[in-house]
């Protein structure tokens, strides 16, 4: 079906779907051995045809949505289990999108990096820790080196990928400094709300991100020297 189903040749120079979806699971042989990923990349576009038709034959948009539903059918009729159908459906789904990573709200970064998140695993463990989004990375990679766009598609999805870990690790340690010392915790101290509290409290989580202070009694500690300050 994917046969003779074109592609703007200034993107896809490779020619049509079906060359196109070959070319994707060439890219991917010798690097990952991964049965199911190779068979996201093969239903990756599977609902180009049906999208160019339901279009009158301008575009073909909505063929990731439409490719995961016919990547369901498909799996169940071939009697994958329901996570190995629910995994290529949403990498199916979710290929297009991932692309388009940096241009998103920060918000909307997080949620779809987070997607699936192991949070026992480490930051540093990125495989690990963010399995789901790895794979759309794959299938993006994938995508992007077997058309005319090869890495310009993806680098700068890695590049964005960077600064937001950059920025969970600072969210993971203020939520650890919040756990060292609330607001709360320096009124319980005796110190009277307002201004000079935020900026105490701020001064403390500080040298906790920086790793100056560890432990819940070296966070009180600081917080009493800094509450004799004038």
């Amino acid at each position: 079906a994917l046969k003779g189903v074109p592609q703007d040749p200034l993107y896809h120079p490779e020619g049509d779907v079906f060359t196109h979806t070959l070319l994707c699971l060439a890219q991917a042989d010798g690097i990952w051995d991964d049965p199911l990923l190779k068979m996201a990349l093969l239903l990756h576009d599977v609902g180009k045809p049906r999208a160019l038709a339901r279009s009158g034959g301008e575009n073909m948009a909505g063929h990731c949505g439409i490719g995961a539903e016919m990547a369901e059918e498909i799996l169940t009729r071939l009697r994958f289990s329901r996570r190995e159908i629910e995994r290529v459906r949403f990498l199916v789904a979710e290929h297009m999108r991932v692309a388009r990573l940096p241009e998103m709200g920060l918000g909307k970064q997080v949620k779809l990096l987070c997607t699936g998140e192991a949070e026992e695993a480490p930051l540093s463990s990125f495989p690990q820790r963010f399995a789901v989004f790895a794979d759309l990375l794959k299938v993006v990679i994938c995508d992007a080196e077997a058309t005319a766009h090869k890495s310009a598609a993806w680098l700068p999805v890695l590049s964005q990928v960077a600064r937001l870990l950059v920025h969970l690790r600072r969210v993971q340690g203020l939520r650890r400094a919040r756990e060292l010392l609330s607001g709360h915790d320096l009124l319980a101290l005796g110190m009277a709300p307002g201004p000079r509290l935020g900026q105490v409290l701020e001064a403390v989580h500080e040298k906790i991100l920086a790793g100056e202070i560890g432990s819940r009694e070296e966070a009180l500690a600081e917080a009493a020297r800094l509450m004799g300050k004038k």
